[in-house]
């Protein structure tokens, strides 16, 4: 019997580091907002899921820019199939083999990322921070306090009802909470008082990574012989380094990242002054997109689902 010509995957490992301090916003009734993390005690974590967002929403933009200097506009509800991985479209039924690499050949955005019943190419992973064995955590994660300030003055706001009614509202809320939020206020705040509780204060703090935390990250990029699914994500990430935040409380300083990822001798970065870096096949495979993207993408068809 013939041997099979299988190719490894490409792993690319290395740090997504905290320019600024990191964390992420948990969509939970949770107000606690801790890093999640390996069970009690294990090492906290920003999301494979928030890491992977950014990286489509990157790869997204770029082909979208592309396509649209040369007059290939994208359908809006193809627009949010690429964006989101869901919409409005959807696949039709289960592909088989054929339709399934016809699909890949023709729309190779979709199988780098994988679609409901299309099984993705990119493996992205959660970037981990310290190992219990080596670091003290209390050098690499701190707690946020949240800090209490009056909302504007009545007399400030007196023209504006519609404002004052939303004030009114959340000053209700606040009052249900006080005598929890009252005692949090003095255990974190010696001077806090019960009239400190206002609008402005009923978020609580929250845990980050301290900014210059390296986090341990790594990526999987599967059958890395296609010959557009490795220039596809290499361009995410030079596109990623235009705006490098991700994660919540953007509004409070959070989320400025870099990149050093490797594979072999090859290597990415992100720096914290927003430049980008390819070296060795990355390199190579960053042109390759940029000598197809001089066609428009002639060769494939961003919002086709069918591969024919």
């Amino acid at each position: 019997m013939a041997q099979q010509n299988l190719q490894h995957p490409m792993i690319l490992t290395g740090h997504l580091i905290a320019v600024d301090p990191l964390t992420v916003s948990p969509k939970s009734d949770s107000k606690s907002h801790f890093l999640p993390s390996q069970g009690k005690g294990g090492r906290p974590y920003i999301p494979s899921s928030t890491l992977r967002h950014a990286i489509r929403v990157a790869a997204f933009r770029v082909v979208r820019d592309v396509l649209a200097d040369a007059g290939k506009q994208l359908p809006p509800n193809m627009s949010l199939l690429l964006y989101n991985g869901a919409g409005e479209l959807k696949l039709d039924g289960d592909l088989s083999w054929h339709d399934e690499q016809a699909l890949r050949a023709t729309n190779p955005f979709v199988s780098l990322f994988g679609l409901w019943k299309l099984q993705t190419k990119l493996s992205v992973g959660n970037a981990y921070g310290f190992k219990l064995d080596f670091t003290d955590p209390k050098n690499t994660v701190a707690r946020r306090a949240y800090i209490a300030r009056k909302g504007p003055e009545s007399q400030d706001i007196a023209a504006l009802p519609s404002f004052d009614e939303y004030l009114s509202r959340l000053d209700g809320l606040a009052k249900q909470q006080r005598a929890d939020k009252k005692a949090k206020a003095a255990e974190e705040n010696e001077t806090a008082k019960g009239a400190d509780l206002s609008v402005a204060s009923i978020v609580e703090g929250w845990e980050e990574f301290i900014a210059g935390t390296q986090l341990d990250w790594r990526l999987s990029l599967f059958t890395p012989n296609d010959t557009f699914l490795l220039p596809l994500l290499v361009a995410a990430f030079e596109r990623l380094s235009f705006e490098p935040w991700l994660g919540g409380h953007k509004s409070s300083g959070c989320g400025q990242f870099e990149v050093e990822l490797t594979h072999g001798e090859s290597q990415i970065f992100i720096r914290d002054d927003m430049s980008f870096q390819a070296t060795g096949v990355f390199q190579s495979a960053l042109e390759q997109f940029w000598d197809q993207a001089k066609t428009g993408f002639a060769d494939y068809d961003f919002a086709s689902l069918n591969g024919r």
